[in-house]
């Protein structure tokens, strides 16, 4: 089950304590809550994404793969953690995609796509 922290849907940074316990700043918009919203809706209208076998697909590098399949369905998340672009090849219908245009996944992107 997926767990956000307090403040992460805003993108609150903080490295001591008296940072990362401010207060949360509900006027402020942040483009990061939408991003949580939207992972929040896919998972929602995606069975696999809640239910079902989990697998490792790929796990090299900082580019990290994985599929979960339930029902018949299967929904395949390709990440990179790094700051170099990587080459990943799609595999199906994509469902939400950061940093992915060309064949590439590029700094702290990803691909999250429907087999």
């Amino acid at each position: 089950m997926p767990s956000i922290f307090y403040g992460d849907e805003k993108g609150l940074m903080g490295q001591s304590e008296p940072e990362y316990r401010q207060a949360m700043d509900f006027d402020r918009e942040d483009a990061l809550e939408d991003v949580y919203r939207r992972l929040i809706r896919l998972r929602q209208e995606q069975p696999a994404l809640r239910r079902g076998e989990f697998h490792t697909v790929k796990a090299e590098g900082s580019l990290y793969c994985y599929e979960r399949t339930f029902d018949g369905q299967t929904v395949r998340i390709t990440m990179n953690a790094g700051a170099g672009a990587l080459p990943v090849k799609a595999a199906g219908k994509p469902l939400l995609q950061k940093s992915y245009e060309h064949g590439l996944l590029g700094e702290n992107g990803y691909l999250i796509e429907r087999l």
